[in-house]
């Protein structure tokens, strides 16, 4: 009889760990903090933004921004470049760190960004662009508006599943 028991709480309890990894939370939506926003500057990195016990899962860990600059080209259509490096682990014990595959967006706007961010639709939208990026490379890129009043503009950098 107590065997099992014991038999049947272990199975129940190895059932339940089994089932614990694919369980996700979910949170409540709530606006980002006015001065975070306003701190982020033009380029805004997302998804992954997980931290683990150990170490952290952001790209921002691993990814260097080397520089970004806008211009106006000949015929004054705003142009943005920026470089990525690809650092790759930070930690000794990360060892899964290495080849990324990043996607980037840029969005031109007519009016400046506040802290809250864009206070209108972008005049232009990029679309989502991959970028692989090996460990330790320099990736450069960058991006014409076709709109020559939207010099105004927001990096959007995420990692591809």
């Amino acid at each position: 009889m107590y065997t099992t028991r014991m038999t049947a709480l272990i199975a129940g309890l190895l059932l339940v760990a089994g089932f614990l990894p694919a369980c996700r939370s979910t949170y409540n939506a709530s606006p980002a903090d006015a001065d975070e926003v306003a701190s982020e500057g033009s380029m805004v990195f997302v998804r992954p933004g997980r931290y683990s016990v150990i170490g952290t899962r952001n790209i921002r860990a691993h990814i260097e921004v080397i520089y970004e600059k806008t211009k106006k080209n000949e015929v004054g259509m705003p142009v943005v470049e920026f470089g990525l490096r690809n650092k790759g682990s930070t930690v000794w014990w990360d060892v899964k760190a290495g080849d990324l595959a990043l996607s980037a967006k840029v969005e031109f706007y007519e009016t400046p960004l506040d802290q809250t961010g864009p206070t209108g639709p972008p005049r232009f939208d990029s679309g989502w662009q991959t970028i692989p990026i090996r460990v330790g490379e320099t990736s450069h890129h960058s991006v014409t508006s076709p709109v020559k009043d939207a010099p105004y503009y927001r990096v959007t950098i995420s990692k591809v599943k």
